[in-house]
């Protein structure tokens, strides 16, 4: 099913790459969705932003430095090269992938320049992998190809002694930073109310029926084991949301869920929430730290904004084509001559996945479940707050300004 006829489709849908079919469709998911990449973007300084559609986009300014800025090589294997690039206080990670032939242009190869970025769950319990394509290079396919890529999008390879300095931080990428920062500010109480009510309500909930004990079982157990992820957490609220739904996930309480009859009144509390969340985007972006407003400030020393640097021959913005995986042959990595760059350093790196099927959102599986143990779920108090006497408080009100 292709974009347009999702759209154009009665169930709304929305992009999710690391899904089974590449979507999630239905105004309950689509809403989660929406809310968690909202969150994505300012919690971590996300270089770009999801469309409503849920596909990821980088801005041509922001692509242009990425090509632009000094890589340091970190390794060079099966998935292609690795690197760093060390921008102002930020370190900005990359692949390189291996070369394919192209189904447009005989006789050419290309290659993808992918920006790797972390975004933890759980408090850093784990971590997804957002790989997203920012540029494409083609040009004739001969033994240099690799090689003329590598120095293309700027791609070094330092000695084991050799000082890597610190560039200066790219206009575009400051004005993204401050702009997510910005965002950040104004919607973190709101969010922080809206979590905290958002779990007391579905506590209380889960609470109304005897038949779901083993969903407050489960959460009370997962709880207790991830204390150390999330016990000093400023947001320990979102946090204990994310917990719930991965237990909510869990066959024997999803089954346990789907027999209850406060199932729909969970349903639309999580709807509210996700609403909720929406008008918080709304408000943030509109007001008047608007990313024209925040670039307009970062230039007040400049006559006009600069213009975004163009890309360098034979080379694109985002991905050139869509059958990378799919009967286009992956050609066997040439021998590096810059020597390698060794393993990876820099306390764990992010990777990239396998080279034959690229995506732009990489997600491990959730963690193994814990282990079922009798005892109340309200027996300890959620971080000193006791949700078992709350009620949901506040979470039927509309939020405040």
């Amino acid at each position: 099913m292709d974009t347009e006829a999702k759209e154009q489709g009665a169930v709304p849908t929305y992009e999710k790459k690391d899904s089974e079919k590449g979507f999630v469709e239905g105004e309950h998911d689509v809403l989660k969705m929406k809310a968690q990449r909202f969150r994505d973007v300012i919690q971590n300084d996300l270089l770009g932003d999801f469309d409503a559609s849920g596909k990821y986009v980088l801005s041509e300014a922001v692509s242009a430095d990425l090509v632009a800025v000094t890589k340091k090589i970190d390794s060079h294997d099966q998935n292609g090269t690795q690197g760093r690039a060390f921008v102002g206080d930020r370190i900005l990670y990359f692949n390189l992938t291996p070369p394919a032939l192209s189904p447009a242009t005989e006789g050419n190869a290309y290659c993808y320049l992918q920006l790797l970025e972390e975004i933890p769950r759980i408090n850093g319990y784990y971590i997804d992998t957002l790989t997203s394509v920012v540029a494409t290079y083609e040009y004739k396919n001969d033994e240099y190809f690799y090689d003329r890529a590598l120095e293309v999008f700027n791609f070094k390879e330092y000695k084991a002694d050799e000082t890597v300095d610190t560039q200066l931080m790219p206009e575009s990428l400051s004005a993204r930073y401050a702009y997510t920062a910005a965002m950040l500010k104004q919607a973190q109480e709101p969010m922080d109310n809206l979590d905290e009510a958002y779990f007391n309500k579905r506590l209380q909930l889960l609470s109304e029926d005897p038949e779901l004990a083993i969903i407050l079982a489960e959460f009370s157990n997962k709880r207790s084991k991830l204390e150390p992820y999330f016990a000093k957490a400023e947001n320990k609220y979102q946090f204990l949301n994310e917990i719930l739904d991965e237990v909510l996930e869990m066959p024997a309480c999803k089954k346990a869920l789907e027999k209850s009859p406060v199932k729909d009144r969970m349903v639309e509390a999580d709807k509210k929430a996700y609403q909720l969340v929406e008008k918080v985007e709304v408000r943030v972006r509109e007001d008047n730290r608007t990313k024209e407003a925040v670039e307009q400030a970062m230039f007040t020393d400049l006559a006009e904004k600069p213009a975004p640097k163009p890309m360098p021959k034979q080379v694109k913005k985002g991905a050139s084509f869509e059958l990378f995986g799919k009967g286009v042959p992956v050609m066997k990595m040439p021998a590096y001559r810059g020597g390698g760059g060794g393993g990876r350093k820099g306390g764990g790196a992010p990777k990239p996945k396998e080279a034959e099927k690229p995506k732009p959102m990489f997600m491990p599986g959730p963690a193994p479940a814990p282990q079922h143990q009798p005892g109340s779920p309200f027996a300890r108090e959620t971080g000193g707050f006791d949700h078992s006497q709350q009620q949901g408080k506040g979470f039927d009100m509309e939020m405040g300004k």
